[in-house]
């Protein structure tokens, strides 16, 4: 009897947390997070497209090469308020400086571009093998920039779907992802628009 009992209780808690709407927004952001520093798209999709991640970069769509991006994030939910369907999570997101990255790797290619302007023979790379080199260039200066970090705290807003929470891709967020990447970018390009 007492065996009844015990299942009957422990099919009851299963069914209240299945009823409920399974994981929690916190969890959801927590499995959100690992998939993103394991480049696990399958996961990462399971709550927002992974090309929201990357944006537009075009370094960041590989997803291969991508890992170098998040290998060393770092986070830390600081608090959730869950309101049945929709949810907020505060979360400090720490990441590798890739904006001081990308600042470093233009500069490198401005150099590089004047160095071939006034060579008698410039070298003349296929779109492939430019593209090698530059994942080249930008993995040695993650390597050497590893422990310079860039730390945001950001609000994820969480939307329940069929039972599953969907996380809202802000600019702020996509920014705490690839570690300041986005605002560099906007940076160079509107130094460029100046000029």
């Amino acid at each position: 009897m007492k065996n009844v009992a015990l299942i009957l209780v422990v099919t009851m808690i299963i069914f209240t947390l299945t009823a409920c709407g399974g994981i929690s927004p916190d969890k959801a952001v927590t499995e959100f997070m690992d998939a993103v520093k394991e480049v696990n798209v399958e996961t990462i999709e399971k709550y927002v497209p992974y090309n929201d991640i990357a944006g537009k970069n075009s370094l960041a769509e590989d997803k291969e090469f991508a890992k170098n991006f998040f290998d060393g994030i770092e986070y830390k939910v600081i608090s959730s308020v869950d309101n049945k369907d929709t949810a907020k999570v505060e979360i400090e997101i720490t990441n590798i400086n890739l904006g001081d990255i990308m600042k470093q790797f233009m500069g490198q290619m401005f150099t590089e571009a004047l160095s071939s302007a006034f060579s008698e023979k410039p070298e003349e790379l296929s779109e492939e093998e430019q593209d090698i080199k530059y994942k080249e260039q930008f993995t040695n200066l993650i390597e050497t920039n590893k422990e310079n970090k860039v730390t945001n705290v950001v609000t994820i807003n969480l939307t329940k779907v069929e039972n599953n929470w969907k996380i809202e891709m802000t600019e702020e967020l996509q920014n705490a992802l690839m570690g300041n990447l986005n605002k560099a970018t906007e940076e160079i390009n509107n130094s460029f628009n100046k000029k």
